[in-house]
């Protein structure tokens, strides 16, 4: 889930165990935002 404050965007995650976690919302590499990708265990995959 994609949450934007402040000037800021962030990304929001729920692992397949049910916890929350946020990141900066931008991939570093290819600069898409997070929020697009897909969660696997505790990995992010950018889109």
């Amino acid at each position: 889930m994609r949450f934007d404050h402040k000037g800021k965007t962030y990304a929001i995650y729920r692992t397949a165990d049910g916890k929350l976690y946020a990141t900066g919302g931008t991939c570093t590499h290819g600069k898409a935002h997070l929020a697009g990708g897909f969660v696997k265990g505790t990995l992010i995959e950018c889109p």
